[in-house]
């Protein structure tokens, strides 16, 4: 089920599954219908192939969310290493 197929497996009993945007969301494009919705920018992946294609550049984006649980900022491309 997963679209990335580098991890072979016989079952996805068990396994959990996430959206992966291929245009990454970012502030500037969140609003733009075709980004954020859009399916050619749609991929379903298994959880351990999203986590590795978003580890592979050693950033991250750090998120900050408010007592509700609603994105109040996103720190871009911060250094893992630093």
């Amino acid at each position: 089920m997963c679209h990335n197929k580098t991890v072979a497996r016989k079952s996805t009993e068990g396994q959990r599954f996430i959206v992966h945007h291929k245009v990454l969301l970012t502030p500037q494009n969140i609003n733009n219908f075709d980004i954020a919705y859009g399916w050619d920018n749609l991929m379903l992946l298994c959880l351990e192939c999203h986590n590795k294609i978003h580890s592979k550049d050693n950033n991250t984006r750090i998120m900050h969310f408010d007592e509700d649980g609603n994105l109040i900022a996103v720190d871009e491309s911060v250094r893992v290493d630093e």
